[in-house]
């Protein structure tokens, strides 16, 4: 007797909701391959950072994506990553439960690609309710700027999955980032897959598959990031 899984047909309405005065952490989990004239071979990396979301001022408040730590791991050892390498801090103004405007606090010029990366939760969300199966554009949208929307890859609803305590759906995607390094436009292709709780709509877990050239001698052979629970981050602050 063969056992009949039922399709999932539900339709699911994805929205972020943005609350004003909390803090939600995360964790990325990256595995490169490097090769420069300072170091060839693989390095893991482990960086922690925070959304914090402030307070309302003139109906209007402000979502921080700052890192608070990293730490290298390579040829057997760890070694703190210095603030200067830690990627920049992205605000994102929230007004009316919508994203208004979108910028970094990057004085020092850092690269803003991992940074950005970390917004592919925002980008892939659908506009309209979708069930298993769906296809849909992912489309950038400059905030200050409604007419600036541009098609930058398409997504698509795996389905629904429980992960951690959180019910999720799980969305494959795959997307061209354009960033700039020392003034001249990169332009990397990533693909993963983003599993979004269906209650909040932030991105629980984001897997990127392996990317060759993110830049010149820099190979990701793998990058994980994670909401973390209060359990998950009590631990990780004793370390």
């Amino acid at each position: 007797a063969y056992a009949h899984f039922a399709q999932d047909t539900t339709e699911y309405t994805l929205k972020r909701t943005y609350t004003p005065k909390t803090t939600d952490h995360y964790r990325v989990k990256l595995a490169l391959t490097v090769n420069s004239p300072q170091f060839s071979g693989d390095l893991d990396a482990e960086m922690r950072f925070k959304e914090v979301a402030g307070e309302v001022k003139e109906g209007e408040f402000k979502v921080n994506t700052e890192f608070v730590s990293g730490v290298a791991k390579l040829m057997g050892g760890e070694f703190p990553l210095p603030e200067d390498q830690l990627p920049p801090t992205a605000v994102r103004t929230i007004k009316e439960g919508a994203v208004t405007k979108r910028e970094f606090i990057n004085p020092n010029k850092k690269d803003e690609g991992i940074a950005g990366l970390l917004n592919i939760a925002d980008a892939i969300m659908p506009t309209k309710a979708v069930k298993a199966g769906d296809k849909w554009d992912v489309e950038f949208t400059d905030p200050s700027n409604k007419d600036a929307k541009f098609k930058i890859g398409e997504a698509s609803l795996t389905g629904k999955e429980k992960l951690k305590d959180y019910d999720t759906v799980k969305i494959h995607w795959k997307v061209t980032i354009a960033g700039k390094k020392d003034g001249k436009e990169n332009k990397m292709e990533f693909e993963g897959d983003t599993n979004i709780d269906i209650k909040s709509g932030r991105a629980i877990q984001t897997k990127v598959k392996a990317q060759a050239n993110v830049q010149e001698g820099l190979k990701i052979r793998s990058l994980q990031i994670d909401m973390l629970t209060a359990k998950e981050v009590e631990e990780l602050d004793k370390k």
